[in-house]
Formats: structure tokens, sequence, C-alpha cells
């Protein structure tokens, strides 16, 4: 047994220090310049944090989340929320998603998926947190309340970006850095 307790320690200690580096999911290494490059002029970015959500208004499951995603812009108010859609997308479908759902934070037409071949996303809704030094903390499903296209549970029992933004704004490590998003596929 003391065997077991020593190797979960040194195997828990490794992954903090592991996701201390924030390179373990793949993406290319950047900074907050290269990431403002690819995003349209007057958006602001936030010297807090950013929290990028990819959206596509046909998407059954991005219809399903709004009210969640205004509560986390709510509760995190130093964090910024910006709503991200496809190249797919059509601009006044977005503006109308956007008036519909009463969306309080900035969005943008990622003309290109510039963003979304950068970030390596290719699925809506998924979300992206990154910190002021352009450091991804978190990505992936907002929770685990749909866990297959059309399958959801009653209500969320991981609620993974949430999660993420308090252990970050307590400095604390963001436990479960990257989950799988689940909703509508699309080519970058």
């Amino acid at each position: 047994m003391k065997y077991f307790i020593a190797i979960f320690l040194v195997f828990t200690s490794f992954a903090i220090l592991w996701a201390k580096d924030y390179n373990y999911i793949g993406l290319p290494k950047s900074t907050i310049d290269s990431l403002r490059m690819l995003l349209p002029k007057g958006l602001s970015i936030s010297n807090n944090g950013n929290v990028f959500i990819w959206l596509n208004s046909e998407c059954p499951i991005c219809n399903k989340y709004p009210t969640t995603w205004k509560i986390l812009a709510s509760n995190f108010p130093n964090i910024n929320f910006i709503g991200v859609f496809t190249s797919y997308e059509d601009k006044r479908m977005a503006k109308d998603f956007i008036k519909k759902y009463k969306i309080p934070f900035q969005w943008f037409l990622d003309k290109q998926n510039k963003l979304g071949l950068f970030l390596k996303v290719n699925t809506t809704p998924e979300v992206i947190f990154i910190n002021p030094e352009a450091k991804v903390q978190y990505r992936g499903a907002t929770d685990d309340w749909f866990y297959a296209l059309g399958k959801n549970k009653a209500a969320p029992q991981q609620n993974y970006l949430k999660n993420a933004l308090y252990a970050y704004q307590n400095n604390l490590p963001v436990l479960i850095f990257k989950t799988e998003p689940i909703g509508c596929i699309f080519e970058p």
C-alpha cells in the first residue's frame, strides 16, 4: 500500500508540474501579440484572461448554452468572454443569435478560420481559456451536460470552465485542463 501511495504522489506531482508548462495540449507557443494579430481590430483583449467560445447559430448544443455563458461572464467579470463564429456562419445569422440570446460579450466572425486554425479548433461549441501570457489554461467543453450528440444529463455534474476560472483566479492549479468538446464538427 505504501508503494501505491508513493507512486500516486509522484504521478500527481508530475501532472501538476506538467500542467504548469501549458504546452501539454499541442497548441503552438504564442504570445498575446501573435494572438491579437488574428483578431479583428477593435476587439479588446483583457490583461486578466480571455475565454473564447466557438459558436454556430445552427448547432443545437450552441443554442443550449447561452444562459450558462452569460452567468459565467457575470460571475467572472475580470475575465473577457469572446464569441467566435466560424467562417461557415452567415453574418446576419450570427447577429440574430447574439440578439436572440442577449449575449453580453464581444463576438466576431472568424473569416477564413484563422484563429480556429491557429488554436486547432474544429467543434462548436468549444471554449478556450487563455491567460494574459497567451497560455491555455483550459480547453474543451463548458461542462459535462452533453456526453454525446443529442444526449445530455438533466444537469451538469462537472463545471469544467467554471472550475478552471475559479482555480486561475485563486492561484490554484487547474486540475482538469482539457476535455473533449461535444458538438458540431467543422473543418477549419
